[in-house]
């Protein structure tokens, strides 16, 4: 189901990312209200606002749910009814990588949390389509490997955020190959490499091309050599196939 979606959608956005692009600013440009679900009102409120502004309807059949190594699951956003389905495979810590805010999907995920007993943590990694520095990163993923197993990573689609934050987790803290852990990011999990979320997913192609090859660890380039603007720049070369990518 997942891998049918990923093709639908990768058709569509290759055929007209003009209009995906503006879809999904429309989107997120209607789904910023603030919501409290201890009234009626604001429960039926936030409820239509999570099912259609924040595409839970597109989610209840399509998780984007995957182990990615022992312990170690990722997913889109979860609701109530999923968060205890994970709960019976195991899964104890959920980790948003999303804001901690009022917004609908927030306030759901902190109820159904605390209703089930799960260890519910936000840890905000980055954007979707800006790179953070290089020591914030490691800070985060450091973070991260604190925490109990088994846990699930997820921001709202599971495919850009979560793919990399699981990458760079699979690379600093689990010990695999820069190109294997790569593939986190991927189409598989509605991951477009030349939408402008692909420039996360050039951090890995940058590094196997500049610094690999001259034996320098992943930890130590993003302690010294990794440059977001250097790597956000040739990423718009690599999309039109000029500069280095000629």
């Amino acid at each position: 189901m997942t891998t049918l979606f990923a093709i639908v959608l990768g058709g569509a956005w290759d055929a007209c990312p003009t209009v995906w692009c503006g879809l999904r600013r429309g989107m997120r440009a209607r789904s910023r209200r603030v919501y409290d679900i201890s009234t009626d009102a604001g429960r039926r409120a936030a409820t239509r606002d999570f099912h259609w502004k924040d595409h839970q309807i597109l989610r209840k059949r399509w998780t984007n749910l995957a182990e990615f190594a022992p312990g170690l699951w990722r997913s889109n956003q979860p609701c109530g009814a999923r968060l205890g389905q994970y709960k019976t495979l195991g899964i104890q810590t959920i980790v948003s990588l999303r804001a901690d805010i009022g917004r609908s999907y927030n306030l759901f995920e902190h109820e159904a949390c605390n209703e089930l007993g799960l260890d519910l943590h936000h840890i905000h990694v980055c954007s979707a389509r800006a790179l953070p520095e290089g020591k914030f990163l490691l800070e985060r993923i450091d973070r991260l490997s604190q925490l109990p197993r088994p846990l699930l990573l997820h921001c709202k689609s599971g495919a850009d955020r979560t793919g990399f934050t699981a990458a760079l987790f699979l690379i600093l803290i689990e010990g695999f190959d820069v190109e294997e852990a790569a593939r986190q990011l991927a189409r598989k999990h509605i991951h477009f490499p030349r939408s402008k979320s692909g420039v996360l997913g050039h951090v890995f192609r940058v590094y196997l091309r500049d610094a690999e090859p001259l034996g320098i660890g992943f930890r130590a380039w993003l302690e010294k050599g990794y440059n977001p603007e250097t790597i956000t720049a040739d990423f718009q070369d690599w999309r039109k196939g000029v500069g280095k990518w000629a």
